[in-house]
């Protein structure tokens, strides 16, 4: 009891003096309430066992704030025993991937949360539908969740930010989805960026871009917006529904992102278009446009207004295409009935992702961001570079686990790409390539006089062979690569690949480095 008191009354000191607070997760804290303003919820409160021997179960902790950014310090881990522990922030928003850590192996990390609530001001709040009362991104406090299959917590520091944010407006697909297994893009979008910026995400199920506006979530936005902040609308899925008069593509559409448009730069923001995801819906094959006019008529104001516009739309047609019919399933909300607890009926849902394909949405994003080259991409996490390869044929790639170290390509024929990494002024094929797959349209030349062939599968050329360690001498006259630069999401087609072109694939790299 003396320990909590204690731990109290430092954290009441933090709140007072230093416009932060400090939590020692190690030992007891309380269940949250108001009057306290901090505490263990959701959930049931971590029992002293618990705490001792690790949990199996994932945990909440909230910190009651005003609206606005806090810098978010974890310390992921424990002396005691190992971890497996998962991030996420308010309504599922990804920070830190599942991430293992070693008895006594402690790591800390830090991120951005952004908190709000439905006041705007003393004559307008954001009107919630009902059941976003129940989400925890209305409220008054700012709550973390840790999960995994072993998470552990060791530390929390919360501590306001002055920041540059980046809002999301949207529907379904953009939202903070509230329960598996459904997951949308925006709430992975978090995972990409460090500690420089914010993501703010506005987006509710059943919006149009009218009805967003309607509820006042842009005013909400408006509110909290500073000179040179970033405004990202999707909408067109829903807004094909209205039949009210004047709905349509070319007039009230049309005139509702005008309005954005309008909106956001009297405030001095920056506002981007993306086009909608696509809806699987296959025949012999290829996606079938289900949007009508919509993503066009997006273009058309982006066009004449100079609007940037990431083609989500297209990105995600090649997505599922890429993937084929039946295998594009693993990207959406198709489960067999019994998958999740309470769940009695299949799920067959071809237009809301799972967390899989959010995450491999959220990376197009980025993507179509760096196409478009943002300022605010300095804060991504993208640092490690994964492939690159030269050839004339079309191409499909497989994302290759995290590399940390950069790699030198040494190209020597149009169509071949060799893999080095430089030590002691010496190029090798470094061991982190052993053993990863590669999906091509020809053959591919590992290592110096050692080429493999490749077996022919239903989806192409397959090629599992390991990479070589041989000393490569590099010579003057031959063209040397080092990637720094991010692209993508995993098994993307290269079609009209220029001969020679070459070509960079980046994983985000591990949370926390910045090398």
């Amino acid at each position: 009891m003396k320990k909590l008191i204690s731990t109290t009354l430092a954290s009441l000191f933090c709140v007072a003096c230093l416009n932060a607070q400090t939590f020692d997760m190690k030992v007891a804290q309380p269940s949250y309430n108001d009057s306290i303003g901090y505490g263990w919820d959701v959930t049931n409160v971590p029992t002293a066992k618990e705490l001792k021997k690790g949990l199996k179960r994932p945990v909440y902790f909230s910190v009651k704030v005003p609206d606005g950014n806090y810098k978010v310090t974890v310390t992921i881990g424990s002396k005691k025993y190992a971890a497996n522990t998962t991030v996420r922030a308010e309504n599922r928003r990804l920070f830190i991937e599942p991430l293992s850590t070693k008895k006594g192996e402690l790591k800390t990390f830090s991120f951005v949360v952004n908190k709000r609530t439905p006041y705007i001001n003393n004559k307008m709040n954001v009107r919630i539908k009902e059941r976003e009362k129940d989400y925890l991104t209305w409220d008054n406090r700012l709550t973390l969740e840790f999960n995994g299959s072993a998470p552990a917590v060791a530390s929390i520091n919360v501590e306001k930010a002055d920041v540059p944010t980046v809002f999301l407006c949207g529907n379904s697909t953009v939202v903070d989805q509230s329960r598996e297994p459904w997951a949308s893009w925006g709430q992975m979008f978090t995972r990409w960026f460090d500690d420089g910026i914010a993501i703010s995400n506005h987006a509710e199920s059943g919006l149009t871009a009218g009805s967003f506006l309607a509820s006042n979530r842009l005013e909400k936005i408006l509110a909290m917006m500073k000179p040179g902040d970033y405004v990202l609308c999707e909408f067109g899925h829903n807004d094909q529904k209205e039949k009210m008069a004047g709905s349509g593509a070319w007039y009230n559409f049309s005139y509702n992102l005008k309005k954005f448009i309008d909106q956001v730069r009297k405030n001095k923001g920056n506002i981007i278009f993306v086009t909608p995801t696509q809806r699987r819906n296959f025949k012999d094959g290829k996606i079938q446009e289900t949007h009508g006019d919509y993503p066009d008529a997006m273009r058309a104001v982006a066009k004449r207004e100079h609007v940037p516009v990431i083609e989500l739309h297209d990105m995600t047609r090649t997505f599922f295409e890429t993937l084929g019919e039946e295998n594009s399933k693993r990207a959406l909300v198709h489960y067999a009935a019994g998958t999740f607890p309470g769940q009695d009926k299949a799920l067959a849902d071809n237009t809301h992702f799972n967390t899989w394909g959010a995450y491999e949405v959220s990376k197009m994003i980025v993507m179509g961001m760096k196409q478009l080259h943002l300022p605010f991409l300095k804060y991504l996490f993208c640092r490690s570079l994964l492939f690159l390869i030269q050839t004339k044929l079309p191409v499909f790639f497989y994302q290759i686990s995290l590399i940390r170290d950069p790699v030198h390509f040494l190209a020597l024929k149009a169509d071949h790409a060799f893999l080095f990494k430089k030590i002691k002024n010496r190029y090798i094929c470094p061991k982190f390539f052993r053993g990863i797959s590669v999906l091509q349209a020809s053959g591919f030349q590992y290592c110096p006089q050692k080429t493999f062939s490749c077996p022919e599968t239903a989806a192409g050329k397959f090629c599992q062979k390991p990479f070589c360690h041989i000393p490569v001498t590099l010579e003057e006259n031959k063209t040397f690569f080092l990637c720094t630069d991010f692209v993508f999401y995993r098994k993307y087609s290269l079609q009209g690949l220029d001969h020679g072109r070459s070509i960079c694939f980046l994983h985000p790299g591990s949370q926390g480095d910045k090398t």
